[in-house]
């Protein structure tokens, strides 16, 4: 059996979406919208049925040339050392329309999930005051027709890293960043976050696009709880932002931060949130951020 599990906040248990049609490769959660939200599979049996190993070397090998074995700056250092993973959150609304998104696509050649990726490497390299920073991002791994409709099971944590001494303007890092989606989709079959990066010791700022979906929507598939021992087993991201796109029906979009309210200092947290919101309103509106003056107070 696979179902979808998520850890809930403030509470010592998981969020257990139940399935509702078989496939040959297991069983998964069917839905008519799309959602990017984290989540991990419980199953029996493997995962990705007749993944040759061979292609998994592939991958692997490619990950490691291209990242590197040196450690990148992927997180805001926490403020304190805590245990307490209840998630703290924060939410504004986007400066932007539908409409100038795409213009905004048109202008620099890039999805508007790649500008959001990109806006938050460029925040995380200005509040650490590093050069070298990574972040991942969440592939819904759905491309396929069989898997379409699938939630939770097949998503990909992927990487998108940027050196910032070695790019000369926006344009330029959005490329290496649409490149790095690309390339990362196409060697996905090696998981290279779960295999070097765990969950409140490493883990990167995640960047998360969550299309025309809301909660009301997702308690339609009426979860059931399962304790757990310790909550740390289903533990979420220490620091998540969130594109929220239509989440409240007017086709507006929103971002949302969720952070580990244990770890971080909500000032602080609101002040580099403000920055990637700033960011990416900037690209969206086609600024020249990347020359931009923006400064952090508290950072």
């Amino acid at each position: 059996m696979i179902v979808y599990a998520e850890s809930v906040p403030g509470e010592k248990a998981v969020r257990i979406r139940p399935c509702a049609k078989d496939w040959r490769r297991g069983t998964a959660v069917r839905e008519s919208r799309e959602t990017g939200r984290g989540g991990e599979a419980i199953h029996g049996g493997r995962y990705r049925g007749g993944l040759l190993p061979a292609v998994a070397e592939k991958g692997r090998a490619w990950f490691r040339e291209r990242y590197g074995e040196d450690p990148w700056c992927n997180m805001i250092p926490p403020t304190r050392k805590s245990r307490n993973i209840n998630q703290a959150g924060r939410e504004r609304r986007l400066r932007f329309s539908a409409d100038q998104v795409r213009e905004a696509e048109a202008y620099w050649g890039v999805t508007h999930s790649v500008m959001a990726i990109s806006a938050a490497l460029i925040a995380l390299s200005r509040f650490t005051e590093e050069q070298r920073v990574m972040v991942n991002w969440i592939f819904n791994n759905r491309l396929s027709p069989e898997s379409e409709d699938a939630v939770g099971m097949l998503i990909r944590n992927l990487p998108a890293a940027a050196d910032m001494d070695e790019f000369h303007s926006l344009r330029q890092l959005l490329g290496s960043v649409r490149d790095q989606v690309a390339e990362g989709i196409a060697h996905n079959s090696y998981d290279f976050m779960t295999d070097n990066y765990h969950v409140y010791k490493n883990d990167c700022l995640e960047v998360n696009l969550q299309l025309g979906i809301n909660a009301d929507e997702l308690d339609a598939l009426h979860p059931r709880m399962i304790p757990l021992e310790d909550a740390f087993s289903a533990a979420g991201a220490r620091l998540e932002l969130e594109l929220l796109e239509n989440e409240y029906g007017d086709g507006g979009f929103d971002s949302e931060m969720e952070y580990a309210e244990g770890l971080f200092d909500a000032e602080r947290m609101a002040a580099f949130h403000d920055l990637y919101a700033d960011l990416l309103e900037g690209m969206i509106a086609r600024q020249d951020v990347w020359n931009g003056k923006e400064t952090v107070e508290g950072a």
